[in-house]
C-alpha cells in the first residue's frame, strides 16, 4: 500500500483513515525529497502521521512517498530458503 504527494509549510504528512486498520504499523517506509535548500528528516511515524523535522515547518517543501505492508493478508515471503539436497 502507498500514498504520495507534497507538503508545503507543514511538518505534518496526514495519512488516509483507512491505513490505520490496512497496513502494519512496523511496516511503514518513508521518502522524502526536499523541494528547496532545507533538509528535512522522518521524526516519527504512525499509522495515522508522520512528523517531519529539519527546519520551521513554514519553510518546509518536500515529496514524499510513503509504503507499508497491508495487514489484512499473510506477509508475503518473496523467496524461501531451501533445504541442502533440494
Amino acid at each position: 500500500v502507498f500514498v504520495r504527494g507534497r507538503i508545503r509549510g507543514k511538518n505534518k504528512i496526514e495519512l488516509p483513515k483507512y491505513w490505520l486498520n490496512l497496513v502494519r504499523p512496523n511496516s511503514i517506509s518513508v521518502h522524502l525529497t526536499s523541494r528547496n535548500e532545507n533538509h528535512v528528516w522522518v521524526k516519527d511515524v504512525n499509522t495515522s502521521r508522520i512528523l517531519v523535522d529539519g527546519v520551521a515547518p513554514s519553510l518546509m517543501e518536500f515529496d514524499y512517498f510513503v509504503v507499508g505492508e497491508r495487514a489484512d493478508i499473510a506477509v508475503l515471503v518473496p523467496e524461501q530458503r531451501r533445504k541442502k539436497g533440494e
